[in-house]
């Protein structure tokens, strides 16, 4: 007879009590936590070269761009997760779970990794749309030119274009900004398998 493990639910406040106590990242969903892997340089590359040019774009903006070390509630799924990259424009709006968290992205950028390329395509894209404020969704390849782009259109629903070419420019209408994929892919090698 096999026995099951017994999961201790535990506060939004024990989360951020435990992400202190950690190097590591973690993301909460309704009352458990959940270690996260580390990543590849090609993603910490793509993560810096996306922030930094979102960074320059929005210098003079009332915009603010989170890196993977920040926290994104989502209130509605009682969750707390962190993108690898999120914006937040106009006045933080804190979370219902915990004020020191803010609930109000208008994009969010993940970067692909084997391990999370399913579950960021299907149910971390479902959460994401329970925030009210998002209204684009950005995924990233780290092993080749490829960049999707889910936009929310007037209608409520969401588009989705693709750019693989290497000179493609990126519309990013929540931020009216651009970006180009050489700059996203600056100094990354693809690894490639003999």
């Amino acid at each position: 007879m096999g026995f099951a493990e017994k999961i201790t639910k535990v506060s939004v406040h024990d989360y951020l009590t435990y992400l202190d106590s950690i190097e590591g990242r973690a993301e909460f969903y309704q009352g458990v936590i959940y270690d996260m892997a580390g990543s590849s340089d090609e993603h910490a590359l793509i993560g810096g070269n996306f922030l930094t040019e979102l960074n320059i774009a929005l210098r003079e903006r009332p915009c603010r761009v989170y890196g993977a070390d920040s926290n994104l509630a989502i209130d509605l799924d009682e969750a707390v997760v962190m993108p690898d990259i999120h914006v937040v424009c106009g006045k933080n709006e804190p979370s219902e779970q915990n004020s020191r968290l803010h609930t109000n992205a208008v994009l969010v950028v993940e970067i692909l990794s084997p391990s999370t390329n399913s579950y960021d395509r299907t149910k971390k894209f479902d959460k994401y749309k329970l925030l009210s404020h998002l209204r684009e969704y950005v995924l990233v390849e780290q092993t080749e030119y490829r960049v999707e782009v889910f936009s929310l259109n007037a209608h409520q629903i969401w588009e989705h274009q693709v750019y693989v070419d290497e000179g493609a420019s990126i519309f990013l209408a929540s931020l009216q900004v651009t970006i180009t994929i050489p700059q996203i892919y600056r100094k990354v090698d693809f690894v490639t398998e003999n």
